[in-house]
C-alpha cells in the first residue's frame, strides 16, 4: 500500500476511535488515548500523533469532531547515498 494512503486510514481509524469515545462522553485524555491506541495498532510506527477534539480548526470546530494530525518521517531511497537523514516528515490530517 502507498505510504500515502496507508498514513490517511491510520488517520481516519485514530479519529474514529477517538469520536467514539467523544460521543460516549469521555474526557480529552481518554479520547487522546483510543485515538492515539488506534494510531498504533494500525501501524503508525515512529511517527507523531495529536489529537484534538474538537477540531482547533475548519468548520467541525463547534461540532462532536475529532482532528488527529499524523507526523512520520520518511525513509530515503535513491538520495540515501548521500545523506543517512530522514525525509521532512509527511503530515497527515483527519476529521
Amino acid at each position: 500500500m502507498d505510504s500515502s494512503l496507508k498514513l490517511q486510514a491510520i488517520a481516519d481509524a485514530a479519529a474514529y476511535a477517538g469520536a467514539r469515545e467523544k460521543i460516549q462522553g469521555s474526557d480529552t485524555a481518554t479520547i487522546t488515548a483510543a485515538a492515539t491506541i488506534s494510531a498504533a495498532s494500525n501501524g503508525l510506527g515512529g511517527g507523531t500523533i495529536v489529537v484534538n477534539a474538537p477540531p482547533t480548526s475548519g468548520p467541525n470546530m463547534a461540532k462532536k469532531a475529532v482532528e488527529v494530525i499524523l507526523n512520520q518521517n520518511l525513509d530515503r531511497l535513491f538520495t540515501s547515498i548521500f545523506t543517512q537523514t530522514n525525509c521532512p516528515s509527511r503530515r497527515w490530517r483527519s476529521r
